[in-house]
C-alpha cells in the first residue's frame, strides 16, 4: 500500500512515473497497529488454550531447597564483610592492632572452653546420681512386680487346689456308670409324689403316704390358729 501512496502523491505534486515521495508537506511516518481494549479475539487465537509449563516436583524441591542454602551462606557472608569492615573502622578509629584483639579473643575463647568443661563435668555427675537413682527405682518396681505376681501365682494356686478338694467331695454324689444301678434301685424305692395342694390359706395338703417329711408338719394346721385368721382378716379389712 505504500508505493501506491506514493505514486498518488507524486501524481498530484506533477512529477509522474516516479517512486520518491517529492512532497514536502505530506510526512511518512511507520506506526504500528495496536489492538484496542474493544477489539474482537484474533481468529488465529481462537481456540488458543496455554498449556501450563510442567514443573518436575523434584527438582522444585531440590531448587527450592539450595536456593534456601544459597540464601543463608550469602547472608552469612555479607554480615560477616559487614562485621570485619565495622571491625576495621574501629581498629582504626580507637588505633588498636588487629592482632591484639585477636590475642584477647583467642583468650576469652579459652577462657570460655575451660567453662564449658567444668560445666560438662557438674553435668556428668549429676547426669549419672540421677540414671543411679532411676536404676534403683527400676529395679526395686521389678521386684515388687515380681513378687506381687508370685503372691497372685499362689493364690490362684491355693484357689485351684480347693476347688480340686470342692471337686472331689461332690464327686462322691456322683452318678457313675459304678453306681448307676444301685441309684436306680434307690430312687424306685423311694418315690415321691409331687401331686401336693396348696390351699387359700397358703395350707399344704398333702396325700396320704407321701414321703415329704419336711411339710408333713404344716399337714394338720393349729385349730386355734385357724379360729384367730379370721378375725384377723376381718380386723385387716
Amino acid at each position: 500500500m505504500f508505493p501506491r501512496c506514493c505514486l498518488v502523491l507524486n501524481r498530484v505534486a506533477g512529477v509522474a512515473g516516479s517512486w520518491d515521495p517529492t512532497l514536502s508537506a505530506v510526512t511518512f511516518q511507520c506506526v504500528r497497529w495496536r489492538k484496542q481494549r474493544t477489539d474482537p479475539r484474533a481468529k488465529s487465537k481462537m481456540n488458543y488454550r496455554r498449556i501450563p509449563t510442567p514443573i518436575d516436583p523434584w527438582e522444585h524441591d531440590f531448587l527450592l531447597k539450595k536456593n534456601r542454602h544459597y540464601a543463608c551462606i550469602t547472608r552469612a557472608m555479607k554480615k560477616m564483610f559487614i562485621e570485619e569492615i565495622s571491625r576495621n573502622t574501629l581498629e582504626t578509629a580507637e588505633g588498636g592492632s588487629t592482632e591484639e584483639r585477636a590475642q584477647k579473643e583467642r583468650e576469652e575463647y579459652l577462657q570460655m572452653l575451660k567453662w564449658n568443661d567444668q560445666e560438662n563435668a557438674r553435668t556428668r555427675l549429676i547426669r549419672e546420681e540421677r540414671l543411679t537413682e532411676e536404676g534403683r527405682l527400676k529395679e526395686e518396681n521389678r521386684l515388687e512386680k515380681m513378687i506381687r505376681m508370685e503372691e497372685e501365682k499362689k493364690q490362684s494356686l491355693e484357689e485351684l487346689a480347693e476347688r480340686v478338694i470342692q471337686e472331689k467331695e461332690a464327686s462322691k454324689s456322683y452318678i457313675t456308670l459304678d453306681n448307676v444301678d444301685e441309684v436306680i434301685e434307690r430312687v424306685m424305692d423311694n418315690t415321691k409324689d409331687f401331686n401336693f395342694m396348696i390351699s387359700k390359706t397358703g395350707d399344704i395338703l398333702l396325700p396320704e403316704g407321701t414321703p415329704w417329711e419336711s411339710l408333713t408338719a404344716r399337714k394338720d394346721p393349729d385349730p386355734a390358729a385357724e379360729e384367730d385368721r379370721p378375725q384377723e382378716l376381718t380386723q385387716q379389712l
